[in-house]
């Protein structure tokens, strides 16, 4: 494949798989940053809305719980370990997950996106 090769992605395609809570967890909590990531690749949620947004089924009586935390930061640690999201990614406390970059690093490979340009800081990342 060429590395010129590029394509866009809908937002609103990824937003519906990650409130679907049939697929596994780690895949629903990139697509959430998929959904939701400005230019820099960066997609901010306020505390507590990865959690929220990422329901699932208690398959006994058809309830939609809240997912814990914990499940959120260990779906966080398998979608970076599988590269669907970027090691830069934060805990679900801390809002902030980060679509991977370019294998070279280079900035600015997102186009079309909501808001923002491929240099934005985020403000999530800074000490």
């Amino acid at each position: 494949m060429s590395r010129e090769s590029w394509s866009k992605h809908d937002h609103a395609f990824y937003l519906e798989r990650a409130e679907d809570p049939v697929p596994p967890l780690w895949y629903r909590v990139a697509a959430l940053a998929y959904a939701f990531h400005a230019e820099n690749g960066h997609a901010h949620f306020e505390r507590g809305e990865v959690c929220r947004r990422l329901v699932r089924v208690d398959f006994h009586t058809g309830e939609l719980l809240k997912t814990s935390a914990s499940a959120v930061n260990h779906a966080i640690g398998t979608a970076i370990r599988y590269g669907s999201l970027s090691p830069d990614s934060l805990t679900s406390r801390l809002g902030c997950l980060v679509v991977p970059m370019r294998p070279d690093g280079l900035r600015g490979h997102i186009w079309g996106s909501k808001k923002g340009n491929p240099w934005d800081p985020c403000d999530r990342h800074e000490s």
